[in-house]
């Protein structure tokens, strides 16, 4: 019985398990296992990226909006890049942005109006 493990990189979660012999013969997986047969086999892992939620915080003095590519989102996968666009109401002007990582309650580093999506869900506040 041979046992298989899989660490998924950070953004990432297992997906599967595929094992084939060299004749090209599928090797059934149960769980995390299989039965060694008496011939070479290749072994592969499936991944798949993790959507992560943006939480939009309530703000007082203006509204905003957070976008990937130019279109609003509530999810982004680790690594993408998010843009942010503050509008001020009327006798207030936007101030600054504060972009929290929800797992780790650190703050995310905003550039420019835009961050890097960390491998975690966050919430975004836009201060008037």
């Amino acid at each position: 019985m041979v046992t298989l493990t899989a660490t998924p990189n950070e953004g990432f979660e297992f997906k599967s398990w595929a094992v084939v012999d060299s004749e090209g013969t599928v090797i059934e997986v149960d769980g995390n296992t299989f039965t060694m047969p008496a011939a070479n086999v290749t072994v592969s892992a499936s991944f798949s990226k993790v959507d992560y939620t943006i939480t939009k915080a309530d703000c007082e003095g203006g509204s905003f909006t957070v976008k990937k590519n130019g279109v609003e989102v509530t999810k982004a996968q680790v690594g993408d890049a998010i843009t942010l666009e503050a509008s001020a109401a009327e006798g207030y002007e936007f101030d600054s942005w504060t972009v929290t990582n929800q797992s780790t309650s650190k703050t995310v580093y905003v550039s420019e109006n835009s961050f890097t999506m960390p491998g975690a869900n966050v919430t975004v506040s836009a201060n008037f």
